[in-house]
């Protein structure tokens, strides 16, 4: 135990250790994120459909247009690859993946 409840010990070991985006961080952590479930769904947006950031089931020009909003930005919602920055590398997920969500 690191000092907490025994409640809080049992929670931590119930809760799954979901990482759905491979970064080595739990999903239900990084969800309480700026920026990370921008739709409110209690998933990772960048993981449901990647790049899609204004949640209308694509990556288009208007993904585009809302990801430079977010440039060098301190939101979870336009660092695609979860490297704790926004930059071209995010930009690249968008391109690589452009047209409708699976």
């Amino acid at each position: 135990m690191d000092g907490g409840s025994l409640a809080t010990e049992r929670v931590a070991w119930i809760l799954p250790f979901e990482d759905c985006d491979d970064t080595g961080r739990a999903d239900i952590c990084e969800i309480l994120m700026p920026g990370a479930d921008g739709n409110a769904n209690s998933q990772l947006d960048r993981c449901i459909c990647p790049g899609d950031l204004d949640f209308d089931s694509d990556r288009d020009g208007s993904d585009i247009i809302t990801f430079l909003t977010l440039w060098d930005g301190e939101t979870a919602a336009g660092d695609l690859n979860g490297d704790g920055s926004v930059d071209v590398r995010d930009l690249l997920a968008i391109l690589g993946q452009w047209g409708s969500c699976p």
